[in-house]
C-alpha cells in the first residue's frame, strides 16, 4: 500500500508534513491497533511517498490508518513536555490551539497556513458547560453562537425558540451482555430471546425520543446498506417472554443488572428497560457508572462485566464504513476488542473474517446483511434504537455540522452574518 503525501502542507508549529511524519504516527499507533500491528514494514521512499508492506490482505487497513489514526507534528510531540500534545495537539487543520483549561474552555484561532480553503472566522472558542439548564439559558440569550450534541429534551425545547437546527440519525443503541460467560444467564439463548421480546421499543423510543428516534428490530437503520428489509425476528409480545423464560428454565425470572454509563437519558431508559422486564418476572437492578468505569468494561482491553445486561451504543456509517467499521470493531472476534464479554459463535467468526477480505464495495453490502441477519438468528444482542445528533445555532450562524448527515465537521465552511 503506498501513500502519496500532499506536497506543501504545514503543521501548526510551521513544520512540514512529510512521509517520514506519516510513518512516525502510524508507529506511535501500532500498539493500538490490530491493523498496523500487521505491518510488516514501512518505508519512506521520499519525502512525499510512504510504502506500507502487510504480513497479510485486508480490506480493513486503508479504512483502519485513515480514519482511525491522527496526524501530528512528531517535532512538536518530542519537543514539548509528556502530555502536553494532548491538549495543544499541532496537527494540519484549518485552526490551530492556542489556550486551553481542562473542562472549561478550548479556544483555537484560524490557521492561516492551512492548506485547503481559508476559514472566513477568526477564532472559535468551546466551552464546557455542565448543566443543561445553565447551557439552554445561554442560548436562549445569544451568549453562544451554536451548541452540539446536546440532550434531546434541550434541543426540542430550543427548536421552539426561533433558533436552527441540524440533525441526522447519528448513533445505533443495543443491549449487551456477557454471554461468553458459561455460568451467566445469558448464556442461554432463549434467555436473550424473552428479553428482545419482553421490550416495547417503539413506544421507548417515542417516550425517550421524543419523535427523534427510530425503534429499531435489527442492528441497521433502513439507510444502511446492511438494512434487511422485513426483518422482525422478536416484536414485542410479553406472552412469548414468559413462554420463552420457562422453556429456558426459568418460569419465576430470575434477578440480574442493568449497566448504564451515568446520564439522564440513561436513567430513563434504564427505568423503562426496568419496568417491561418486571412484567415478565425478571428483577433488574440499576448500576449507573462515571465514563471511566463504563469503557473500562466495554472498551478494548476492558475488565467485562459479570451476570449483567450493559446498555450499549456507538456512532454508525450508513455505507460500507458500517460493515467494515461498525461490525468490524464492535463484534470483533479478535482478542482485546470491544464488548469482552459477548460470545461469538462459529458462524459468526467465519462472517468476520470475511469483512477483511470484502474485494469490493458490492461484496461488504451483500456481507453486511448477512451479518445482520445472523445477529438477529442468534439474538447476539438487543437492538434497540437510532438515535438523533442534532446542532442547534443561533440565526445569524451558518455551519456545516451534522449538515452532511454525519458526525462531521467543517469549521473552515462555517460563517457568522452581522447582528
Amino acid at each position: 500500500m503506498t501513500f502519496h503525501i500532499r506536497k506543501g502542507v504545514k503543521f501548526h508549529d510551521g513544520t512540514t508534513l512529510t512521509a517520514a511524519a506519516v510513518k512516525w504516527n502510524l508507529e506511535q499507533q501500532s500498539v493500538n491497533l490490530p491493523d498496523i500491528q500487521d505491518v510488516k514494514s514501512m518505508d519512506v521512499i521520499d519525502d512525499y511517498t510512504l510504502k506500507l508492506t502487510f504480513n497479510k490482505y485486508s480490506a480493513l487497513n486503508l479504512i483502519t490508518i485513515t480514519f482511525a489514526v491522527p496526524i501530528f507534528s512528531p517535532t512538536a510531540v518530542e519537543s514539548s513536555p509528556k502530555d502536553y500534545s494532548l491538549t495543544h495537539a499541532a496537527a494540519t487543520g484549518p485552526f490551530k490551539v492556542v489556550e486551553v483549561k481542562a473542562g472549561s474552555y478550548l479556544k483555537m484561532e484560524r490557521f492561516d497556513d492551512y492548506w485547503g480553503d481559508k476559514p472566513y472566522l477568526d477564532k472559535i472558542e468551546i466551552i464546557a458547560v455542565t448543566d443543561p439548564t445553565v447551557a439552554t439559558l445561554t442560548m436562549v440569550k445569544g451568549d453562544a453562537d451554536l451548541w452540539y450534541f446536546l440532550p434531546l429534551k434541550e434541543a426540542v425545547d430550543l427548536m421552539g425558540k426561533g433558533l436552527k437546527t441540524n440533525e441526522y440519525l447519528g448513533g445505533l443503541s443495543w443491549l449487551s451482555w456477557d454471554s461468553a460467560n458459561p455460568e451467566s444467564v445469558y448464556a442461554n439463548k432463549k434467555v436473550r430471546e424473552a428479553i428482545e421480546c419482553a421490550l416495547d421499543r417503539p413506544a421507548m423510543a417515542k417516550t425517550v425520543g421524543l419523535g427523534h428516534w427510530l425503534p429499531l428490530t435489527q442492528l441497521a437503520g433502513p439507510e444502511t446498506v446492511a438494512y434487511v428489509p422485513g426483518l422482525d425476528p422478536r416484536p414485542f409480545n410479553p406472552g412469548k417472554a414468559r413462554q420463552l423464560l420457562t422453556e429456558a428454565g426459568y418460569p419465576n425470572g430470575f434477578k440480574t443488572t442493568l449497566i448504564i454509563q451515568n446520564s439522564s437519558e440513561n436513567i430513563m431508559i434504564a427505568s423503562l428497560i426496568q419496568s417491561y422486564l418486571k412484567d415478565v418476572k425478571i428483577d433488574a437492578e440499576i448500576n449507573q457508572v462515571d465514563s471511566a468505569a463504563y469503557y473500562g468494561m466495554l472498551a478494548p482491553g476492558g475488565t467485562g462485566w459479570k451476570n449483567a445486561m450493559l446498555l450499549a451504543g456507538a456512532g454508525h456509517n450508513p455505507g460500507v464504513g458500517f460493515v467494515r467499521l461498525d461490525l468490524g470493531n464492535y463484534f470483533s472476534t479478535r482478542p482485546n476488542s470491544w464488548q469482552p464479554v459477548l460470545a461469538h459463535s462459529a458462524a459468526w467468526a467465519a462472517l468476520y473474517e470475511q469483512v477483511a477480505t470484502c474485494p469490493s464495495f458490492e461484496f461488504a453490502a451483500d456481507l453486511g446483511k448477512i451479518m445482520v441477519q445472523q445477529i438477529a438468528d442468534e439474538a447476539m444482542i438487543v437492538p434497540l434504537w437510532e438515535t438523533a445528533a442534532i446542532a442547534v445555532y443561533q440565526p445569524w450562524v451558518h455551519t456545516s455540522q451534522f449538515l452532511a448527515k454525519a458526525p462531521a465537521w467543517n469549521p473552515e465552511l462555517d460563517w457568522i452574518e452581522k447582528h
